[in-house]
């Protein structure tokens, strides 16, 4: 019984555990994989160890000293996982350094399956022996390849100790250079004394190993090395914050996120962890602005406030001012750099707000402003115009029987009074129209309107109607609102020449103030809307931004006068309402009114 045997098993057992509880943690990080992997390469190089120590026979041994080959990777991944921690991973995206770190265990490997390269069973445990057909070269070769990573192993290892600046990193470096110095220095005692002994040997590289081990692990648990750390006062800041803040290294892959970025972007930190930060780019904008890549080439060590879009989790572009401030350390060198992201949704939406009242506002005041001129013309229009009816029916009067005189006289008449019309439109359009007020019921109003105006539309147009029965009552001009109506109708119908529907519905509705603030004009309180609705060809947004002016018209030359719907806006204010459109092309048209229920 070989009592070196069982240190070997304890130590195996060890490092499994290890490197499992490091897993368990952080499965998504890249850093406890790499970890986990090399405990696992060690373990089973301890328990290989167990095994030959335990060999009573040749093929026993051999078995196990086969199976002990895979310690030919060992120190490659170890290599591998001090690059990553260390945050020099980018180092492993050169080819060539995965070759000089991964080439020379894959040949000896290989060479071994294919029966060119045998193995040497330890004669120092039972004076057993396999003669080597490897030359004495590539065995020199592989000697110093295995120099050469412990050295490389150690040296970055001493160098991330040398540039930590805070007490933490300090601690962090530290249990990993002793881990690897403990390692490699009982490992190499092992060859030195093991030809002091004969079969009982003491396996000091197994206790080397079992140390590194946990020493890493004990660094990665404490001080949450597998992330760019921070004190807990700073991660309570983080927690607190509105904005995204993501934490990247060097090469931009991502370490830290806070809670605000699961809001605004709906991934957590453990989606994120160990992903490039260039992945949340909508359409990768590092590729076409130049001050993205002087950040991430090193260039610059910070830009501000760039208007930037996001992707979040399901695809969509979410707009934000992105901050990125690079993070150096003592001795100057690039260590990662802080994101922060704000997001401008809610800013973006309110400009909008304030340019579409902005607009609103300056219509109504062009509207106005029209409407004063329109009224103050119409006003004096109107008095030549009664000077010229009465010169005109005077003449009438002192004529003879001149039938071509007539004539002319009655069409003097009948133009002036066609004119007459004209001008009653543009005092409705300014509001200087007299009313006939009284308390009326809008449904019974537009009922009758329909059969009227429904005999003089197409047949092919449908009217429907969804009168709702718990409105209240209006004060009004029945004779108004039947313009109204009227106006509506005709509009509706002249979009829908080749037939569709024309949909009217009436519905209570109590605005408050954040409503009409909207709604420029309107003023809390409880209203019946009036809706008018067709599936016509519609209208685009120039075109609706003019459909109240006077003498605006889309129809041809001679068929309109551009008065209607001028007429309808002039008489809905003087009915302290309000009205608006809302169309798309190819969608149809829909007018609401906004009638005050009568208190």
């Amino acid at each position: 019984m070989n009592l070196f045997a069982f240190p070997s098993l304890v130590a195996a057992t060890i490092s499994a555990v290890v490197g499992g509880i490091a897993l368990f943690q952080k499965p998504k990080s890249r850093l406890n994989r790499s970890f986990f992997i090399l405990n696992m390469i060690f373990s089973w190089v301890l328990f290989t160890e167990f095994g030959m120590l335990l060999a009573e026979s040749y093929s026993s041994a051999k078995f196990w000293a086969n199976a002990s080959l895979i310690w030919y990777f060992l120190l490659p991944v170890e290599l591998h996982f001090i690059l990553i921690f260390t945050g020099k991973r980018q180092l492993l995206t050169n080819k060539l350094i995965y070759i000089l770190i991964y080439g020379p265990p894959s040949l000896f490997l290989t060479g071994h399956l294919f029966g060119n390269v045998e193995i040497e069973i330890i004669h120092y445990y039972w004076g057993w022996i396999i003669d080597y057909t490897i030359v004495t070269n590539l065995d020199s070769m592989l000697a110093l390849w295995i120099v050469l990573l412990s050295i490389s192993t150690l040296l970055i290892s001493y160098d991330y100790y040398r540039k930590a600046t805070r007490k933490i990193h300090r601690k962090q470096a530290l249990f990993v250079l002793l881990g690897i110095c403990i390692s490699i220095f009982l490992g190499y005692i092992t060859l030195l004394i093991s030809p002091l002994f004969n079969v009982n040997i003491p396996e000091l590289d197994s206790i080397g190993l079992v140390v590194e081990s946990t020493l890493i692990g004990y660094a990665m648990w404490k001080y949450d090395l597998f992330a760019v750390t921070a004190t807990t006062a700073a991660d309570n800041i983080l927690a607190t914050m509105d904005d995204c803040v993501i934490l990247a290294n060097t090469d931009g892959i991502i370490m830290k996120t806070n809670d605000a970025t699961e809001k605004i972007l709906g991934f957590t930190e453990s989606d994120l962890i160990d992903q490039s930060v260039s992945k949340l780019f909508f359409n990768n904008p590092l590729r076409t602005n130049s001050a993205l890549e002087r950040v991430f080439n090193e260039h610059i060590d910070t830009i501000r406030d760039l208007e930037i879009e996001f992707i979040d989790r399901n695809g969509d572009s979410v707009p934000l001012s992105l901050s990125i401030s690079v993070m150096r350390d003592a001795a100057g060198d690039r260590t990662g750099m802080v994101l922060v992201g704000r997001d401008l949704t809610e800013k973006q939406r309110h400009e909008q707000e304030q340019r579409r009242l902005e607009l609103q506002l300056q219509q109504a005041q062009k509207m106005e402003t029209v409407g004063q001129m329109a009224g103050g013309i119409a006003h004096d229009f109107n008095n030549k115009l009664c000077g010229i009816i009465g010169y005109a029916e005077r003449g009438l009067k002192n004529l003879s029987d001149d039938t071509r005189l007539l004539r002319y006289f009655h069409g003097i008449i009948d133009c002036s009074e066609e004119a007459a019309k004209l001008v009653q439109q543009l005092l409705a359009f300014s509001r200087k129209q007299i009313l006939q007020r009284k308390t009326i019921d809008l449904n019974q109003v537009i009922n009758d309107a329909k059969i009227i105006i429904g005999k003089a539309i197409s047949e092919n147009i449908d009217i429907k109607t969804s009168l709702s029965d718990k409105i209240g009552l209006i004060s009004g001009d029945t004779n108004a609102i039947n313009q109204i109506l009227t106006n509506l109708y005709l509009n509706a119908a002249d979009a829908l020449p080749d037939g569709g529907d024309i949909i009217i519905m009436t519905e209570p509705i109590s605005v408050d103030l954040a409503y009409c603030q909207l709604r420029e004009g309107l003023v809390p309180g409880d209203y019946i809307i009036l809706s008018i609705a067709d599936t016509g060809h519609g209208m685009d947004e120039e075109t609706q931004k003019k459909i109240f002016e006077p003498f605006f018209t889309t129809k041809e030359v001679g068929k309109g006068s551009g008065l209607g719907l001028s007429m309808v806006y002039g008489l809905v204010k003087q009915h302290d309402g309000y009205i608006e459109c809302e169309s798309a092309l190819g969608q149809g048209t829909t007018f609401r009114v906004y009638f005050p229920v009568n208190s």
